[in-house]
């Protein structure tokens, strides 16, 4: 897997999601699990994840150099 070079979308299950507020920042704790088996916790803005995303939806996980920016709710 090239890391570095990892950019684009890729899809994932929502397997948590609990949003909360840091510092009056409101933010969102996901836990998805990828096609390969491997789970992964990240923590975002409010404004990255689709205010509908449940855990059990199917999801497209905007990635830039390895890193998740963005999680939207496939339909």
């Amino acid at each position: 897997m090239d890391l570095l070079g990892s950019s684009g979308a890729v899809t994932a299950t929502v397997v948590g999601v609990r949003p909360f507020l840091l510092h009056a920042t409101p933010m969102v704790d996901v836990a998805l699990r990828f096609p390969d088996g491997r789970t992964e916790s990240h923590r975002l803005g409010r404004e990255s994840v689709d205010a509908d995303v449940a855990e059990g939806d199917e999801v497209a996980v905007e990635q830039v150099m390895a890193m998740v920016v963005a999680v939207r709710r496939i339909r």
